[in-house]
């Protein structure tokens, strides 16, 4: 599951009315609105820290190749949750090619080593 918030999403507002004695034409609002988009990790993909003949690494790092097609820009950063609800990875990017379009989640130990924080259980 990939939480964010998507450009693509159609915006939500709220009326608000005025306070303001001199001007009290209520204001229109936009409010940002999360999106959840179920999906599954259909593939890991792993780096490679040692590049020897007849090894199969990959240029983009350690990353879960999503099955999510109602992501795109908005959900770059969001998290990644697993059945239980715990974080697992960290949205980041997306491929659009002839027709098919592919997601991409950081696992959360790159986030929790960025935060400088301990794991815990």
């Amino acid at each position: 599951v990939v939480m964010g918030y998507p450009a693509i999403s159609p915006d939500e507002y709220i009326v608000k009315n005025s306070q303001d004695v001199f001007n009290r034409n209520p204001q229109m609002i936009k409010v940002p609105t999360v999106t959840v988009t179920n999906g599954n990790i259909s593939k890991v993909i792993r780096k490679s820290d040692k590049i020897n003949s007849n090894q199969y690494f990959s240029t983009i790092g350690d990353v879960y190749q999503l099955t999510i097609n109602a992501t795109g820009g908005g959900n770059s950063g969001g998290p990644m949750f697993d059945a239980d609800g715990n974080v697992i990875g960290i949205f980041f990017a997306g491929i659009y090619y002839n027709g098919t379009k592919i997601s991409f989640a950081v696992p959360i130990k790159y986030g929790i080593e960025l935060m400088g924080t301990k794991k815990i259980l």
